[in-house]
């Protein structure tokens, strides 16, 4: 009698170790690997599981661009805080003045290296005329004047003209002279520049 029930017990036990395997093999092994003879699910365990790590690389790459983002506009605004503005107000100043132009041409012909004397200064604004080019967003100021010195001189005056913080555009160069055609011979020289300032709104 004890036999006949250790039997029972171990055959319960066996039957109860295949329901389970059967279950395992035909639902759960298919619902995690996606695979299966009588269930076979839309999208497995291990499907999920690898999605799941790919929206976690996702977000990380997406959290890395936002603080490139947010650490370039830190640095935009801090670029633009320390902006020289004064130079660049000198480089393309947002008004006309030509006296200052005239003042500024007398103090470079006037240099040690140029040692020139400006003279007969003249001025046109094209800012001035109502025909101005509606297309640009600046005016010229056109400058005319003279200067009497060597060639070096000339040449020590150009120099200093294309390295000051204004910007200059020699646009007219003649000369003439009444001694003899020598790098320390004294001439006459006739000059026009123009430069630049912005259109006010």
């Amino acid at each position: 009698m004890h036999s006949e029930k250790l039997k029972n017990k171990i055959y319960t036990n066996l039957l109860l170790i295949l329901v389970i395997f059967g279950i395992a093999y035909l639902f759960i092994y298919p619902l995690y690997s996606g695979n299966g003879a009588i269930y076979r699910p839309e999208k497995s365990i291990s499907q999920y599981l690898k999605e799941k790590k790919d929206m976690n690389q996702s977000i990380s790459i997406v959290g890395d661009y936002d603080r490139k983002i947010a650490e370039t506009n830190t640095a935009y605004v801090k670029a633009l805080n320390t902006l020289p503005i004064d130079d660049l107000n000198k480089i393309l100043p947002d008004k006309a003045d030509p006296v200052m132009v005239v003042y500024e041409l007398s103090k470079i012909a006037m240099s040690s290296g140029s040692n020139m004397i400006l003279s007969s200064p003249r001025f046109t604004d094209d800012g001035d005329s109502d025909n101005s080019n509606s297309d640009k967003q600046y005016n010229t100021i056109s400058v005319g004047f003279s200067l009497e010195g060597t060639y070096q001189n000339l040449k020590n005056f150009l120099k200093d003209l294309e390295t000051s913080e204004r910007i200059y555009n020699v646009t007219s160069l003649d000369f003439s002279s009444e001694q003899d055609d020598t790098s320390s011979s004294a001439n006459k020289y006739s000059v026009v520049v123009e430069t630049y300032y912005l259109k006010s709104n």
